[in-house]
């Protein structure tokens, strides 16, 4: 369940990143997103299509949800780990 909320928030945080328009920000935050789609846009002098501006963008707010969701399993299983060792510990 956390791992869901925390992918909706990253994709939340991605919508308001885009729309303040800072890419440097997007870059920061989304570092996965924007490099593989740098691969799809190329700047060669003149502005890409609109369409590919729009798929530019839905696919960084996916992948930010993505990158939120695995940030949550690791999360999860750090906290899960910890939780065994210490009652491993407290058997002794």
């Amino acid at each position: 369940m956390v791992c869901v909320i925390l992918g909706m928030l990253g994709s939340i945080w991605m919508i308001f990143v885009l729309h303040s328009g800072s890419l440097r920000l997007a870059f920061i935050s989304n570092y996965p997103g924007m490099v593989t789609a740098n691969h799809w846009i190329q700047y060669k002098g003149i502005a890409p299509p609109s369409e590919m501006i729009w798929l530019f963008d839905v696919w960084l707010v996916l992948t930010s949800g993505l990158l939120w969701i695995a940030v949550g399993l690791v999360i999860r299983v750090l906290i899960q780990s910890y939780r065994s060792t210490r009652s491993l510990a407290h058997r002794r």
